[in-house]
Protein backbone atom coordinates (compact mmCIF):
# COMPACT_ATOMS: atom_id res chain seq x y z
CA UNK A 1 0.00 0.00 0.00
CA UNK A 2 1.22 3.32 -0.66
CA UNK A 3 2.52 6.18 1.64
CA UNK A 4 -0.75 8.59 2.66
CA UNK A 5 -0.58 12.18 2.99
CA UNK A 6 -3.57 13.47 5.47
CA UNK A 7 -4.23 17.16 5.01
CA UNK A 8 -6.09 18.88 8.29
CA UNK A 9 -6.80 22.75 7.07
CA UNK A 10 -8.12 24.59 10.27
CA UNK A 11 -9.76 27.67 11.09
CA UNK A 12 -11.00 28.53 14.40
CA UNK A 13 -11.68 25.27 15.11
CA UNK A 14 -9.40 24.63 18.05
CA UNK A 15 -12.30 22.66 20.10
CA UNK A 16 -12.59 19.92 17.48
CA UNK A 17 -8.95 19.71 16.24
CA UNK A 18 -7.62 17.30 19.16
CA UNK A 19 -10.01 14.65 18.21
CA UNK A 20 -9.61 15.32 14.33
CA UNK A 21 -5.36 14.77 14.64
CA UNK A 22 -6.01 12.32 17.14
CA UNK A 23 -8.44 9.72 14.78
CA UNK A 24 -5.51 10.30 12.65
CA UNK A 25 -2.88 9.59 14.29
CA UNK A 26 -4.64 6.64 15.67
CA UNK A 27 -4.65 4.53 12.57
CA UNK A 28 -3.94 0.73 11.72
CA UNK A 29 -1.95 1.88 9.18
CA UNK A 30 0.74 3.21 9.63
CA UNK A 31 2.69 4.44 6.55
CA UNK A 32 1.07 7.77 6.60
CA UNK A 33 1.88 11.64 7.26
CA UNK A 34 -0.21 14.28 8.80
CA UNK A 35 0.03 17.96 7.54
CA UNK A 36 -1.90 21.15 9.65
CA UNK A 37 -2.53 23.85 8.13
CA UNK A 38 -3.87 26.66 10.43
CA UNK A 39 -5.23 29.55 8.23
CA UNK A 40 -5.34 32.25 10.19
CA UNK A 41 -6.70 30.90 13.20
CA UNK A 42 -7.98 33.30 16.38
CA UNK A 43 -9.26 30.87 19.16
CA UNK A 44 -7.21 28.18 20.58
CA UNK A 45 -5.99 26.53 17.77
CA UNK A 46 -2.40 27.10 17.99
CA UNK A 47 -2.36 26.00 21.45
CA UNK A 48 -3.99 22.76 20.61
CA UNK A 49 -1.11 22.39 17.68
CA UNK A 50 1.67 22.79 20.46
CA UNK A 51 0.96 19.18 21.57
CA UNK A 52 1.66 17.61 18.72
CA UNK A 53 4.53 19.98 17.33
CA UNK A 54 7.16 17.31 18.50
CA UNK A 55 5.24 14.31 16.90
CA UNK A 56 7.43 12.98 13.65
CA UNK A 57 4.24 12.19 11.71
CA UNK A 58 2.91 15.95 12.42
CA UNK A 59 4.28 18.59 10.33
CA UNK A 60 2.74 22.28 11.18
CA UNK A 61 1.98 25.17 9.01
CA UNK A 62 0.92 28.81 9.22
CA UNK A 63 -1.07 30.81 7.11
CA UNK A 64 -2.28 34.20 7.07
CA UNK A 65 -6.19 33.68 6.21
CA UNK A 66 -6.10 32.80 2.41
CA UNK A 67 -9.20 30.53 2.27
CA UNK A 68 -10.03 27.03 2.58
CA UNK A 69 -8.91 25.81 -1.05
CA UNK A 70 -5.38 27.68 -0.77
CA UNK A 71 -4.67 26.20 2.26
CA UNK A 72 -5.60 22.89 1.11
CA UNK A 73 -3.39 23.33 -1.84
CA UNK A 74 -0.81 24.85 0.55
CA UNK A 75 -0.29 21.45 2.50
CA UNK A 76 -0.61 18.58 -0.44
CA UNK A 77 1.88 20.15 -2.27
CA UNK A 78 4.15 20.09 1.25
CA UNK A 79 3.15 16.77 1.49
CA UNK A 80 4.99 13.48 0.12
CA UNK A 81 2.42 10.86 -0.24
CA UNK A 82 1.16 8.83 -3.21
CA UNK A 83 -2.29 9.32 -1.80
CA UNK A 84 -4.01 12.38 -0.32
CA UNK A 85 -6.88 12.52 1.65
CA UNK A 86 -7.95 16.02 2.94
CA UNK A 87 -9.81 15.76 6.74
CA UNK A 88 -12.03 18.88 7.46
CA UNK A 89 -10.55 19.87 11.20
CA UNK A 90 -14.04 19.08 12.61
CA UNK A 91 -14.50 15.69 11.57
CA UNK A 92 -12.62 12.74 12.02
CA UNK A 93 -11.95 8.96 10.95
CA UNK A 94 -12.57 5.66 11.60
CA UNK A 95 -9.19 3.97 12.89
CA UNK A 96 -9.55 1.38 9.85
CA UNK A 97 -10.17 4.35 7.41
CA UNK A 98 -6.66 5.03 5.93
CA UNK A 99 -5.98 1.60 5.16
CA UNK A 100 -9.54 0.89 3.69
CA UNK A 101 -8.85 3.20 1.20
CA UNK A 102 -5.21 3.11 0.49
CA UNK A 103 -5.67 -0.37 0.10
CA UNK A 104 -8.42 -0.03 -2.44
CA UNK A 105 -6.65 2.41 -4.53
CA UNK A 106 -3.32 0.07 -4.30
CA UNK A 107 -5.77 -3.19 -5.56
CA UNK A 108 -7.28 -0.56 -8.56
CA UNK A 109 -5.05 1.27 -10.53
CA UNK A 110 -7.90 2.48 -12.97
CA UNK A 111 -9.56 4.24 -9.97
CA UNK A 112 -8.18 7.91 -9.42
CA UNK A 113 -10.59 8.67 -6.50
CA UNK A 114 -12.07 6.55 -3.36
CA UNK A 115 -15.10 7.67 -0.86
CA UNK A 116 -17.05 6.52 2.16
CA UNK A 117 -19.67 6.33 3.65
CA UNK A 118 -20.40 8.46 6.69
CA UNK A 119 -21.78 9.25 10.29
CA UNK A 120 -23.10 12.10 10.85
CA UNK A 121 -22.26 13.43 14.44
CA UNK A 122 -23.60 16.60 16.57
CA UNK A 123 -21.08 19.00 18.17
CA UNK A 124 -20.41 16.91 20.69
CA UNK A 125 -19.19 13.89 18.24
CA UNK A 126 -22.39 11.80 19.15
CA UNK A 127 -24.42 9.64 16.83
CA UNK A 128 -27.00 11.02 15.02
CA UNK A 129 -27.55 9.08 11.20
CA UNK A 130 -25.71 6.63 8.99
CA UNK A 131 -25.15 8.04 5.24
CA UNK A 132 -24.82 5.89 2.84
CA UNK A 133 -23.21 7.63 -0.13
CA UNK A 134 -24.44 6.55 -3.19
CA UNK A 135 -22.05 4.47 -5.30
CA UNK A 136 -20.79 5.72 -9.04
CA UNK A 137 -19.64 2.38 -9.96
CA UNK A 138 -23.46 0.97 -9.38
CA UNK A 139 -24.10 3.86 -12.42
CA UNK A 140 -25.45 6.31 -9.71
CA UNK A 141 -24.77 10.04 -11.14
CA UNK A 142 -24.85 11.99 -8.02
CA UNK A 143 -25.11 15.26 -10.46
CA UNK A 144 -25.18 18.33 -8.02
CA UNK A 145 -24.03 15.87 -4.91
CA UNK A 146 -20.91 14.55 -4.84
CA UNK A 147 -19.01 12.93 -2.00
CA UNK A 148 -18.19 15.09 0.93
CA UNK A 149 -14.73 16.36 -0.04
CA UNK A 150 -13.74 15.35 3.55
CA UNK A 151 -12.66 11.68 3.72
CA UNK A 152 -11.86 11.08 0.51
CA UNK A 153 -8.88 9.97 -0.81
CA UNK A 154 -7.24 10.49 -4.31
CA UNK A 155 -4.21 9.61 -6.16
CA UNK A 156 -1.56 12.61 -5.90
CA UNK A 157 -0.44 12.23 -9.83
CA UNK A 158 -4.46 12.94 -10.03
CA UNK A 159 -4.84 16.09 -7.96
CA UNK A 160 -0.95 17.18 -10.28
CA UNK A 161 -2.90 16.34 -13.07
CA UNK A 162 -6.23 18.61 -12.22
CA UNK A 163 -4.26 21.52 -11.12
CA UNK A 164 -5.78 21.10 -7.36
CA UNK A 165 -8.04 23.13 -5.74
CA UNK A 166 -9.65 26.50 -7.51
CA UNK A 167 -8.52 29.29 -5.09
CA UNK A 168 -10.67 31.90 -6.37
CA UNK A 169 -13.49 30.09 -4.17
CA UNK A 170 -14.70 31.04 -0.95
CA UNK A 171 -17.14 28.05 -0.88
CA UNK A 172 -18.13 25.15 -3.45
CA UNK A 173 -14.27 24.05 -4.02
CA UNK A 174 -15.07 20.53 -3.59
CA UNK A 175 -17.84 20.60 -5.87
CA UNK A 176 -15.55 22.54 -8.63
CA UNK A 177 -12.57 19.62 -7.86
CA UNK A 178 -15.14 16.75 -7.87
CA UNK A 179 -16.21 17.94 -11.76
CA UNK A 180 -12.88 18.83 -12.81
CA UNK A 181 -11.65 15.20 -11.10
CA UNK A 182 -14.55 13.11 -12.67
CA UNK A 183 -14.02 14.39 -15.89
CA UNK A 184 -10.62 12.31 -16.22
CA UNK A 185 -10.56 9.68 -13.66
CA UNK A 186 -12.61 7.22 -12.05
CA UNK A 187 -13.77 7.75 -8.47
CA UNK A 188 -15.23 4.55 -6.19
CA UNK A 189 -17.56 4.38 -3.44
CA UNK A 190 -16.58 1.87 -0.91
CA UNK A 191 -19.54 1.92 0.80
CA UNK A 192 -18.47 1.54 4.51
CA UNK A 193 -19.16 3.91 7.19
CA UNK A 194 -14.87 5.32 7.55
CA UNK A 195 -15.54 9.01 7.89
CA UNK A 196 -17.27 11.16 11.50
CA UNK A 197 -19.24 14.07 9.85
CA UNK A 198 -19.57 16.63 12.24
CA UNK A 199 -22.95 19.10 12.10
CA UNK A 200 -22.62 22.39 13.98
CA UNK A 201 -23.39 25.92 14.25
CA UNK A 202 -20.29 26.97 13.02
CA UNK A 203 -19.94 24.54 10.09
CA UNK A 204 -19.59 26.23 6.52
CA UNK A 205 -22.41 24.15 5.26
CA UNK A 206 -24.85 26.82 7.06
CA UNK A 207 -23.66 29.77 4.95
CA UNK A 208 -26.70 28.90 2.25
CA UNK A 209 -26.67 32.07 -0.15
CA UNK A 210 -23.05 32.42 -0.93
CA UNK A 211 -22.89 28.51 -1.23
CA UNK A 212 -25.39 28.57 -3.72
CA UNK A 213 -24.04 31.53 -5.67
CA UNK A 214 -20.92 29.88 -5.32
CA UNK A 215 -21.97 26.86 -6.91
CA UNK A 216 -24.23 28.37 -10.20
CA UNK A 217 -20.51 30.32 -10.35
CA UNK A 218 -19.11 27.04 -10.68
CA UNK A 219 -21.49 25.62 -13.19
CA UNK A 220 -20.74 28.52 -15.44
CA UNK A 221 -17.17 28.49 -15.58
CA UNK A 222 -16.95 25.02 -16.24
CA UNK A 223 -19.78 25.00 -19.08
CA UNK A 224 -18.17 28.42 -20.25
CA UNK A 225 -14.61 26.86 -19.99
CA UNK A 226 -15.77 23.66 -22.38
CA UNK A 227 -17.88 25.56 -24.31
CA UNK A 228 -21.02 22.80 -23.63
CA UNK A 229 -23.55 25.59 -25.25
CA UNK A 230 -21.59 25.22 -28.87
CA UNK A 231 -24.43 23.68 -31.45
CA UNK A 232 -26.79 23.98 -28.58
CA UNK A 233 -29.67 26.59 -28.91
CA UNK A 234 -32.02 27.87 -26.36
CA UNK A 235 -35.68 28.94 -25.96
CA UNK A 236 -37.29 30.46 -22.98
CA UNK A 237 -40.91 30.00 -22.67
CA UNK A 238 -42.70 32.71 -20.48
CA UNK A 239 -46.08 31.50 -20.34
CA UNK A 240 -48.86 33.77 -19.13
CA UNK A 241 -51.76 31.34 -18.38
CA UNK A 242 -49.76 28.13 -17.17
CA UNK A 243 -49.94 26.16 -14.63
CA UNK A 244 -53.68 27.13 -14.21
CA UNK A 245 -54.39 27.51 -10.99
CA UNK A 246 -57.74 28.96 -8.99
CA UNK A 247 -57.79 32.33 -8.83
CA UNK A 248 -54.65 33.12 -10.29
CA UNK A 249 -54.99 35.65 -13.10
CA UNK A 250 -52.50 37.48 -16.17
CA UNK A 251 -53.72 40.81 -14.17
CA UNK A 252 -51.20 39.98 -11.41
CA UNK A 253 -48.32 39.64 -14.25
CA UNK A 254 -48.25 44.12 -14.66
CA UNK A 255 -48.70 44.69 -11.03
CA UNK A 256 -45.74 46.44 -9.86
CA UNK A 257 -43.26 44.47 -7.31
CA UNK A 258 -40.92 46.75 -5.94
CA UNK A 259 -40.14 48.46 -9.46
CA UNK A 260 -40.70 45.75 -11.62
CA UNK A 261 -43.78 43.83 -12.89
CA UNK A 262 -43.33 39.92 -12.42
CA UNK A 263 -43.68 39.46 -16.22
CA UNK A 264 -40.40 42.34 -16.18
CA UNK A 265 -38.47 40.21 -13.84
CA UNK A 266 -39.64 37.25 -15.80
CA UNK A 267 -37.98 38.72 -19.03
CA UNK A 268 -34.89 39.83 -17.30
CA UNK A 269 -34.36 36.46 -16.26
CA UNK A 270 -34.58 34.88 -19.38
CA UNK A 271 -32.37 37.87 -21.43
CA UNK A 272 -29.64 36.16 -18.68
CA UNK A 273 -29.78 33.10 -20.82
CA UNK A 274 -26.97 34.45 -23.31
CA UNK A 275 -25.92 33.84 -26.72
CA UNK A 276 -28.57 31.84 -29.17
CA UNK A 277 -31.31 32.31 -27.12
CA UNK A 278 -34.59 32.99 -28.33
CA UNK A 279 -37.72 34.44 -25.74
CA UNK A 280 -41.45 34.21 -26.23
CA UNK A 281 -44.17 35.14 -24.24
CA UNK A 282 -46.94 32.59 -24.38
CA UNK A 283 -50.15 34.98 -23.93
CA UNK A 284 -53.22 36.60 -25.51
CA UNK A 285 -53.97 39.26 -22.83
CA UNK A 286 -53.84 42.87 -24.08
CA UNK A 287 -51.75 44.24 -21.42
CA UNK A 288 -49.27 41.38 -21.34
CA UNK A 289 -49.13 41.20 -24.74
CA UNK A 290 -48.44 45.26 -24.90
CA UNK A 291 -45.85 44.51 -21.56
CA UNK A 292 -43.98 42.06 -23.97
CA UNK A 293 -44.01 43.64 -27.26
CA UNK A 294 -42.65 47.48 -25.41
CA UNK A 295 -39.90 44.95 -24.03
CA UNK A 296 -38.72 43.64 -27.65
CA UNK A 297 -39.81 40.00 -27.06
CA UNK A 298 -42.31 38.12 -29.37
CA UNK A 299 -45.65 36.88 -28.52
CA UNK A 300 -46.94 33.93 -29.07
CA UNK A 301 -50.35 31.64 -28.83
CA UNK A 302 -50.41 29.98 -26.06
CA UNK A 303 -50.32 26.04 -26.76
CA UNK A 304 -52.79 23.65 -26.10
CA UNK A 305 -52.05 21.18 -23.64
CA UNK A 306 -51.13 17.20 -25.20
CA UNK A 307 -50.98 14.17 -23.21
CA UNK A 308 -47.03 13.88 -22.43
CA UNK A 309 -45.23 10.17 -21.69
CA UNK A 310 -44.26 11.73 -18.45
CA UNK A 311 -48.09 12.39 -17.41
CA UNK A 312 -46.38 16.11 -16.54
CA UNK A 313 -49.64 19.45 -17.28
CA UNK A 314 -45.92 21.53 -17.66
CA UNK A 315 -44.22 19.39 -20.23
CA UNK A 316 -47.85 18.68 -21.60
CA UNK A 317 -48.21 22.57 -22.55
CA UNK A 318 -44.91 22.79 -23.57
CA UNK A 319 -44.77 19.99 -25.66
CA UNK A 320 -47.87 21.30 -27.42
CA UNK A 321 -46.14 24.58 -28.08
CA UNK A 322 -43.13 22.89 -29.62
CA UNK A 323 -45.64 21.27 -32.10
CA UNK A 324 -47.57 24.52 -33.18
CA UNK A 325 -43.91 26.08 -33.73
CA UNK A 326 -43.20 22.78 -35.63
CA UNK A 327 -46.57 22.90 -37.88
CA UNK A 328 -45.57 26.42 -38.18
CA UNK A 329 -42.45 25.94 -40.11
CA UNK A 330 -40.63 27.15 -37.30
CA UNK A 331 -37.33 25.69 -35.99
CA UNK A 332 -37.43 24.82 -32.68
CA UNK A 333 -34.30 25.31 -30.40
CA UNK A 334 -32.08 22.16 -28.97
CA UNK A 335 -32.90 23.24 -25.47
CA UNK A 336 -36.25 24.62 -23.83
CA UNK A 337 -36.69 26.31 -20.50
CA UNK A 338 -40.33 27.09 -19.08
CA UNK A 339 -40.12 30.02 -16.58
CA UNK A 340 -42.83 30.99 -14.82
CA UNK A 341 -43.80 34.86 -14.23
CA UNK A 342 -45.71 33.89 -10.74
CA UNK A 343 -42.58 33.39 -8.65
CA UNK A 344 -41.09 37.05 -8.90
CA UNK A 345 -39.07 36.18 -6.30
CA UNK A 346 -36.40 34.14 -7.55
CA UNK A 347 -32.81 34.75 -8.32
CA UNK A 348 -32.65 35.94 -11.89
CA UNK A 349 -30.24 33.57 -12.76
CA UNK A 350 -31.73 30.77 -11.83
CA UNK A 351 -32.70 30.24 -15.59
CA UNK A 352 -29.33 30.04 -17.07
CA UNK A 353 -28.31 27.76 -13.89
CA UNK A 354 -30.72 25.48 -15.12
CA UNK A 355 -29.42 25.29 -18.75
CA UNK A 356 -25.88 24.79 -17.36
CA UNK A 357 -26.79 22.02 -15.34
CA UNK A 358 -28.82 20.32 -18.13
CA UNK A 359 -25.28 20.45 -19.85
CA UNK A 360 -22.90 19.53 -17.71
CA UNK A 361 -24.85 16.66 -16.66
CA UNK A 362 -25.92 15.69 -19.56
CA UNK A 363 -29.60 15.58 -17.99
CA UNK A 364 -33.28 15.53 -20.09
CA UNK A 365 -35.12 17.43 -17.57
CA UNK A 366 -33.98 20.00 -14.46
CA UNK A 367 -36.16 20.78 -12.26
CA UNK A 368 -36.47 23.18 -9.52
CA UNK A 369 -36.97 22.47 -5.94
CA UNK A 370 -36.63 23.48 -2.71
CA UNK A 371 -35.22 21.45 0.59
CA UNK A 372 -38.54 20.10 2.30
CA UNK A 373 -38.75 22.33 5.65
CA UNK A 374 -38.96 20.36 8.83
CA UNK A 375 -38.12 16.73 10.06
CA UNK A 376 -40.04 14.08 8.07
CA UNK A 377 -41.24 10.67 9.51
CA UNK A 378 -41.42 7.12 8.45
CA UNK A 379 -44.28 4.98 10.16
CA UNK A 380 -43.06 1.82 12.01
CA UNK A 381 -43.81 -1.20 14.59
CA UNK A 382 -43.21 1.10 17.47
CA UNK A 383 -44.84 4.59 15.79
CA UNK A 384 -42.52 7.57 14.24
CA UNK A 385 -38.75 7.85 13.90
CA UNK A 386 -37.45 10.58 12.03
CA UNK A 387 -36.84 9.60 8.46
CA UNK A 388 -32.68 9.98 9.00
CA UNK A 389 -32.49 7.06 11.02
CA UNK A 390 -34.28 4.63 9.20
CA UNK A 391 -31.73 2.20 7.47
CA UNK A 392 -33.17 2.06 4.13
CA UNK A 393 -32.58 5.46 3.78
CA UNK A 394 -29.48 7.28 1.11
CA UNK A 395 -27.76 10.86 1.41
CA UNK A 396 -30.17 13.78 0.08
CA UNK A 397 -32.58 15.65 1.95
CA UNK A 398 -36.14 15.36 0.89
CA UNK A 399 -36.55 18.08 -1.72
CA UNK A 400 -40.13 19.34 -3.22
CA UNK A 401 -40.62 20.99 -6.74
CA UNK A 402 -40.91 25.11 -6.25
CA UNK A 403 -40.16 28.13 -8.10
CA UNK A 404 -41.82 27.00 -11.76
CA UNK A 405 -38.86 26.73 -13.71
CA UNK A 406 -38.01 23.69 -15.53
CA UNK A 407 -35.18 22.67 -18.72
CA UNK A 408 -35.81 20.05 -20.87
CA UNK A 409 -34.37 18.55 -24.16
CA UNK A 410 -36.58 19.13 -26.95
CA UNK A 411 -35.53 15.67 -28.31
CA UNK A 412 -36.50 13.91 -25.29
CA UNK A 413 -39.51 16.24 -25.21
CA UNK A 414 -40.61 15.04 -28.41
CA UNK A 415 -39.86 11.61 -28.47
CA UNK A 416 -36.89 11.59 -30.42
CA UNK A 417 -34.79 9.63 -27.32
CA UNK A 418 -36.55 7.02 -24.78
CA UNK A 419 -39.23 8.49 -22.77
CA UNK A 420 -39.46 6.23 -20.38
CA UNK A 421 -36.07 6.70 -17.74
CA UNK A 422 -34.91 10.15 -18.16
CA UNK A 423 -32.00 11.29 -16.17
CA UNK A 424 -33.62 14.60 -14.43
CA UNK A 425 -31.20 16.92 -12.35
CA UNK A 426 -31.97 19.64 -10.48
CA UNK A 427 -31.15 23.06 -8.85
CA UNK A 428 -32.18 23.88 -5.52
CA UNK A 429 -33.95 27.50 -4.68
CA UNK A 430 -33.53 29.11 -1.55
CA UNK A 431 -36.58 30.36 0.40
CA UNK A 432 -38.43 32.32 -0.40
CA UNK A 433 -37.42 31.70 -4.42
CA UNK A 434 -40.38 29.22 -4.76
CA UNK A 435 -43.26 31.81 -2.98
CA UNK A 436 -45.72 32.25 -6.16
CA UNK A 437 -48.26 34.44 -6.89
CA UNK A 438 -51.62 32.21 -6.51
CA UNK A 439 -53.91 35.11 -6.27
CA UNK A 440 -54.62 38.90 -5.98
CA UNK A 441 -54.21 38.39 -1.70
CA UNK A 442 -50.68 36.52 -2.25
CA UNK A 443 -49.43 39.85 -3.76
CA UNK A 444 -48.95 41.86 -0.47
CA UNK A 445 -47.10 38.78 0.91
CA UNK A 446 -44.50 38.56 -1.97
CA UNK A 447 -43.57 42.06 -1.25
CA UNK A 448 -42.94 41.43 2.66
CA UNK A 449 -41.00 38.51 1.37
CA UNK A 450 -38.52 41.26 -0.45
CA UNK A 451 -36.17 41.93 1.58
CA UNK A 452 -35.39 38.06 2.50
CA UNK A 453 -35.24 37.76 -1.47
CA UNK A 454 -32.54 40.04 -1.59
CA UNK A 455 -30.12 38.31 0.89
CA UNK A 456 -30.25 35.60 -1.53
CA UNK A 457 -28.77 37.55 -4.38
CA UNK A 458 -25.22 37.92 -2.81
CA UNK A 459 -22.66 39.72 -4.50
CA UNK A 460 -19.38 37.82 -6.03
CA UNK A 461 -17.29 38.81 -2.60
CA UNK A 462 -19.43 36.63 -0.74
CA UNK A 463 -17.98 33.27 -2.50
CA UNK A 464 -15.12 34.39 -4.45
CA UNK A 465 -11.87 35.04 -2.95
CA UNK A 466 -9.99 36.11 -6.52
CA UNK A 467 -12.00 37.50 -9.76
CA UNK A 468 -11.51 35.43 -12.53
CA UNK A 469 -8.62 37.59 -13.87
CA UNK A 470 -7.07 36.72 -10.53
CA UNK A 471 -7.13 39.84 -8.69
CA UNK A 472 -8.11 39.64 -4.87
CA UNK A 473 -11.82 41.02 -4.28
CA UNK A 474 -12.75 42.92 -1.37
CA UNK A 475 -14.44 40.97 2.21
Amino acid sequence: MGAVSVIVPTHDYGRFLGQCLDSVLGQTHADFELVVVDDGSEDDTPAVLEKYARNSKVSLHRLPGVGLAAACNHGIRLSHGEYVLRLDADDFLDLHALGVMSEELTRRPEIGLVYPDYHRVDEQGRFIEYVRVPRVQEGAKLLDRPPLASGCMYRRSCFDAIGGYNEALRYQEDFDFWLRFTERFQAFGLGLPLLHYRQHGASMSKNRAPRSAARRYVKRQYAEARHLRDGETVLTVIPGVWPPAPGRCEELLCRPLDGATPLERAIEAAGMIGRAAQIAVASSHPDVMRASGAAGVEVVPSADSHVAASGRQDLAWLLGLVRSWTEAGRVVPSLLLLLSPYCPLRHPERGREMIDTLLIHDCDLVLSVESEPGASWVVGPDGLRPLAQDPSSSAGPLVHEAGELLAVRTSWLTGQQPLSEPLIGYVELLHPEGVCLSDEASLPACEALLPAAARVRVGSSAYLWKDVGGHAIGA
